[in-house]
């Protein structure tokens, strides 16, 4: 695809003393790197998923680099107070036609699970002013595809403005975001489980209290790295295929590449939480996770599927209990609750997809009949 938005000139909001300007290119985003995460860590919602390190990370790895459409919003001072951090991929609607589809860096083939705008929250106006800008650049999309934002923290409200004042059609479907709210002390958490949760996780760590130990790995071992991540990839295949099927890495090779890429990123950051138990001496269960702020995001997880039962439960109670001793408040299981989260009196919130499209005669066929891209009737092709 070609780039195609180099013509979009730097234009003045007066209204609200913001210049935007537009990034086309990987040089732009590189150059913008000492700005990006300083202005993340003043936004609402700062997500790992929408650092420098991250989008980096997945423009590496995507096959080819999609069109950016990076619009950012500076003051009177020139002092970034906003980014709207999108790309132009494509989709075919029942492999006929091809549209043109906006969405946020780093959004798939990574494991990201929350979309947003990065706006400055000490000052107003920003994400109105990004909000027209992007309705100015529908010339260059057809649809928006935005399919994990937070409501009640902001970002579905900001999607949302975009989707309104694109004044075509939007579609939205609601999920469940999960998370474990960590007290300052592990045994008031245990309290908070069942006692069949409490028994059960207490039998398990007797069964094997000697025999187990349990690892955390540290950036002074950035060497063993490599060891544990084939490991881990080689676990998980296990576990899935002792069922039947293809674990996450196989059915999505750019997932792995994109681990292999960024988790060393994450370890020298200081943001990486790879955690191993080995039970005599031999590995029982591994979970991979990613502390940033006060959150500990449970990334990933395996477990010897001909190995002690209960192994993975285990280590989770253990992980967590580390993540309380290092002051994290939010245990996340990120995106849709199901019963086993559950059972660690996880918490849910409210998520929102939002699939939107500009007034265009080629969008008619999705304004009547409601269709969503999942794939059945819409196909992902790039990147």
């Amino acid at each position: 695809m070609a780039v195609f938005f180099a013509s979009i000139l730097p234009r003045r909001c007066s209204a609200l003393s913001y210049t935007i300007e537009t990034i086309s290119d990987r040089a732009g985003f590189d150059a913008l790197e000492s700005e990006w995460n300083t202005l993340l860590s003043r936004s609402d919602t700062a997500s790992l998923f929408l650092t420098h390190e991250w989008i980096s990370a997945w423009l590496d790895i995507v096959p080819s680099a999609p069109p950016m459409l990076i619009l950012t919003a500076r003051d009177a001072q020139q002092r970034l107070c906003g980014i709207a951090p999108f790309y132009v991929g494509e989709m075919r609607l029942a492999g006929l036609r091809t549209y043109r589809c906006l969405r946020v860096l780093g959004d798939c083939h990574s494991g990201a699970e929350n979309q947003d705008l990065i706006i400055d929250g000490t000052v107003t106006g920003v994400a109105s002013a990004l909000s027209d800008a992007i309705v100015d650049c529908a010339v260059h999309f057809d649809w928006m595809w935005i399919p994990h934002t937070r409501t009640g923290a902001g970002c579905s409200e900001r999607m949302s403005v975009v989707a309104e004042r694109m004044h075509g059609f939007c579609y939205t479907r609601s999920f469940e975001y999960c998370e474990i709210a960590l007290p300052d002390c592990h045994d008031t958490y245990l309290k908070r489980l069942s006692k069949g949760t409490r028994y059960n996780l207490r039998r398990q760590s007797r069964q094997f209290a000697d025999a187990a130990l349990v690892e955390r790995l540290q950036p002074n071992h950035a060497d063993d790295l490599d060891g544990w991540l084939e490991d881990f990839f080689a676990m998980h295949a296990r576990r899935w295929h002792a069922v039947g099927k293809q674990g996450s890495f196989e059915r999505r090779p750019l997932l792995a590449q994109f681990y292999r890429r960024f988790i060393p990123v994450a370890l020298a950051r200081g943001w990486l939480r790879f955690y191993r138990m080995q039970i005599d001496g031999s590995t029982a269960a591994m979970q991979l996770g990613y502390r940033y702020g006060d959150r500990m995001m449970a990334i990933q997880e395996a477990f010897d599927p001909d190995g002690v039962a209960g192994a993975g439960n285990s280590l989770r109670e253990r992980v967590i209990s580390d993540c309380i001793a290092e002051g994290a408040l939010i245990y996340d299981f990120l995106a849709h609750a199901t019963p086993h989260k559950m059972r660690w009196r996880a918490a849910t919130s409210e998520g929102l997809s939002l699939f939107c499209g500009v007034p265009s005669l080629a969008n008619a066929p999705l304004k009547s009949l409601s269709l969503w891209p999942n794939g059945r009737f819409i196909q992902h092709s790039s990147p």
